[in-house]
């Protein structure tokens, strides 16, 4: 048996920290835009060949169906995307990559639970202090008008929307910068920075905040378990509550 002495710490080699590459950053706010620019420009086109006006002045839901369209599409993009990027053999091996795992059920249901009360500590805040519902919330639920407008939300903003930012920015961005000398708490922080400036949609300062919150408990998720799986069951329940919320509770 070999005898562990102070050498052995002094040749002990630190895990070495790459450099930040800001071209990571640019790829993850192309994915998150490019698939809503060239999908909206395909629906837009296709509407307009078949006599519909496009325009927000003559129908001002046009823009919010055109818009979730694109959302419930973007995966057709996105994936094929993501994957020659790491170039994975397949999509198992891209999930992977973006530590998407198997997941516990107690786990999921604590995540869903916390997740829950989070939302709704936000909703007290809200109608403690008299802050208005977003108008992009409000501009949803006015679009909710059937049933088939509604799967359309649930499909684009409560599963799909959810799954290709979490793969992006929990998956792609936070596994790249995490290995940089930004670290774990740099990372949180930069990632949740960069996620709530490409949800501009949102009009209210204080939507913006609560975005920011939610994504760095997202952040705080990631780091903790370690699974990618989790902060996307997290998202669609987030999202899923903020949709809803105004149709349940007649906001």
């Amino acid at each position: 048996m070999s005898k562990f002495t102070n050498n052995n710490l002094t040749n002990v080699t630190p895990p070495k920290t790459s450099s930040f590459d800001i071209s990571v950053v640019w790829w993850s706010v192309l994915l998150s835009f490019a698939p809503q620019i060239i999908f909206g420009f395909i629906i837009s086109f296709a509407l307009a060949s078949r006599g519909i006006k496009i325009h927000e002045a003559t129908d001002p839901q046009i823009e919010i169906f055109i818009t979730l369209g694109s959302l419930a599409l973007a995966p057709l993009l996105v994936l094929p995307f993501l994957k020659n990027l790491f170039n994975a053999k397949n999509y198992s091996s891209l999930l992977s990559f973006c530590n998407v795992k198997n997941v516990r059920f107690s786990y999921t249901i604590l995540t869903i639970v916390f997740i829950l009360a989070l939302e709704f500590f936000f909703d007290v805040l809200s109608h403690t202090f008299n802050i208005p519902v977003d108008p992009f919330t409000i501009e949803l639920k006015h679009f909710m008008s059937t049933v088939e407008k509604s799967l359309l939300v649930i499909v684009a903003i409560c599963i799909m929307a959810p799954l290709i930012e979490e793969l992006i920015f929990r998956g792609w961005l936070f596994k790249k910068l995490i290995k940089t000398s930004l670290g774990n708490s740099g990372t949180l922080l930069f990632t949740s920075i960069i996620f709530t400036i490409l949800h501009f949609q949102y009009e209210h300062t204080i939507s913006l905040i609560f975005i920011f919150t939610s994504s760095i408990v997202l952040g705080l998720i990631r780091l903790k378990t370690g699974n990618t799986s989790y902060t996307i069951v997290a998202h669609c329940v987030t999202n899923t509550y903020v949709v809803f919320m105004p149709v349940w509770f007649n906001s």
